[in-house]
């Protein structure tokens, strides 16, 4: 029913519009197999009006069922796409701490495997329309030839739809385990695509990887997908049977109930003319079977808790200047599920005003990344107070904290395309030839040649990403980290200090101390909160 109502919710027109269409093919249907009735009891001299009903009965079914079908067609790829963004959407639109619980396996696992599925099930709604059409066309004729034939079919198809269900439900538990191990292989396969240098070096584990992992897991996903798939195949086949015991059944005791040779005649062929159609439907329910349970595992991510946020006003030139960022408090409660093992950050108070570098020091574990991404408004504090120029962010102006901060975080994810700047294109490139990227990478309308590059090269180009966005407040996750010696003097000594004296906002994790004397204050975490706050004079450093 869930899919049902996903290509209603589209279009409720077109789906009406289709549905007529195909109403009109399966009454197109019912005078076919009519004529095709009479036709056989005159073999010998059918008729010019037989022949024209023939053929217009025919021409009606194709034209009918193809408008149907090309209705259902249009409707259902505009559904993908749109499915397909929604759910990037929604992705966006979740906190940062839930996308992370998900992980990036379940949600690669929902954009590519659930998507795909259901995409396969929209693909098939207009041959499952079209065949379906045809199959309740054949049962009003039979209802018009006889009540007694009818009600007896349905006697006997409620019986095994009944018992059709059973091997049905059973498959649903078994394609719902298989979409359960299908997250889990992904899991598997980003080991084996990320981490293939370690995989190289240590064969026990590679061997742990692919056996344990991959092929167990693998021969769970194949266990329990066969299972489903074949359970709803023999639901199919039982089907098919009960259609040829209803033409037995009509047959051997038809002539008891008083039925008259020439409806047991059209019966018969109403049953055979579709029993191929049959067939494409009970063939077609697994898919739709998949994409229910694909659906159901989309909505059991639970996304989108962060959709009421509200984009905040453009920033004029005055506030991209700067901006000051003041927390009071602060504390970020990661809720592990067990008190004894739950990571409190906080509380912290602290003001990172414009004009001003900031080191965040302190071991790892200290919690630095989580202070910085509580800076950033991507972990609202679970109690506490931050403040954007004096305003407390609540509620949905925690989005404008996040439209005011570019973070360069160390697990940066590079885009091609550049921000936008009035002259993104020379501005990049100068700051590309400063960096030593200048023979490795150029930009033409707004974007780098490429991004194929190795850990500290890729953060150079972030950095130009960053220093072109024009926003207040910049922050540096142990960018240095990966450079080459020059480039870390040249970040510290040339790019920090530029960007101080713009009036920005300047926060960076480091552990370089010999370049402390840049910074206007040192803040010190260890686990957790802030200790032995430090001076940025040489003097106080020592």
């Amino acid at each position: 029913m869930k899919f049902l109502a996903l290509l209603v919710s589209r279009s409720r027109a077109t789906v009406i519009a289709a549905l007529v269409a195909g109403l009109v093919s399966g009454a197109a249907t019912v005078g076919l197999i009519a004529v095709l009735q009479r036709v056989l009891q005159r073999l010998d001299d059918p008729g010019t009006r037989l022949m024209a009903a023939f053929a217009a009965a025919a021409v009606t079914v194709l034209l009918a069922g193809a408008f149907s079908s090309v209705l259902l067609i249009r409707l259902a790829q505009r559904s993908i796409q749109e499915l397909r963004m929604e759910l990037c959407r929604r992705i966006l639109d979740t906190g940062m701490r839930r996308i992370e619980s998900i992980g990036p396996a379940r949600l690669q696992s929902a954009l590519t495997d659930d998507v795909q599925v259901i995409t396969g099930a929209v693909s098939s709604v207009p041959l499952l329309s079209m065949n379906g059409a045809i199959v309740i066309g054949a049962f009003v004729y039979i209802g018009v030839l006889s009540l007694k034939m009818l009600l007896g079919m349905v006697v006997v198809l409620a019986v095994g739809l009944v018992l059709y269900q059973l091997p049905v439900r059973r498959a649903g538990v078994h394609l719902r385990r298989a979409r359960e191990h299908q997250d889990v292989m992904h899991g598997h396969l980003e080991s084996v695509t990320r981490g293939a240098k370690e995989l190289k070096l240590d064969r026990e584990r590679r061997a742990a990887v692919l056996d344990g992992g991959v092929g167990a897991t693998g021969r769970l996903l194949v266990r329990d997908t066969t299972r489903g798939v074949s359970l709803y195949t023999v639901a199919g086949s039982w089907g098919q049977l009960l259609f040829l015991a209803c033409i037995g059944i009509m047959l051997f005791a038809g002539p008891r109930f008083g039925i008259p040779a020439d409806d047991l005649t059209g019966f018969t062929l109403a049953v055979i003319y579709i029993n191929t159609p049959l067939v494409t439907v009970l063939n077609l329910i697994p898919a739709i079977g998949r994409a229910g349970t694909a659906l159901r595992s989309l909505a059991a991510l639970d996304l989108g808790d962060e959709s009421g946020l509200r984009t905040p006003e453009a920033r004029t030139g005055a506030q991209a200047a700067g901006a000051e960022v003041r927390l009071r408090d602060a504390v970020f409660h990661y809720d592990s599920g067990s008190d004894d093992t739950d990571f409190l950050v906080g509380p912290i108070t602290a003001d990172f005003a414009p004009g001003t570098i900031t080191c965040l020091v302190g071991g790892n574990g200290s919690g630095k990344t989580t202070l910085a991404k509580m800076i950033c408004g991507l972990y609202p504090p679970s109690g506490g107070e931050i403040s954007l120029n004096g305003t407390p962010v609540t509620g949905d102006r925690i989005e404008e904290l996040r439209q005011s901060v570019v973070g360069v975080f160390s697990d940066v994810h590079l885009f091609r395309t550049l921000p936008a700047h009035p002259d993104a294109d020379a501005e990049a490139n100068r700051l590309l030839a400063e960096l030593g990227m200048a023979g490795k990478v150029t930009v033409r309308e707004g974007e780098f040649s490429t991004i194929a590059l190795s850990t500290g090269q890729r953060k150079r180009l972030a950095l130009v990403c960053a220093l072109l966005s024009e926003r207040p407040v910049l922050l540096f996750d142990e960018w240095a980290a990966d450079q080459d010696p020059e480039f870390r003097e040249f970040f510290y000594t040339d790019v920090l200090p530029a960007l101080r004296k713009q009036g920005k906002t300047v926060i960076a994790i480091t552990h370089d101390d010999r370049f402390f004397d840049i910074a206007d204050r040192i803040l010190k975490l260890d686990r957790g909160r802030i200790v032995d706050p430090v001076a940025a004079a040489v003097s106080a450093v020592s």
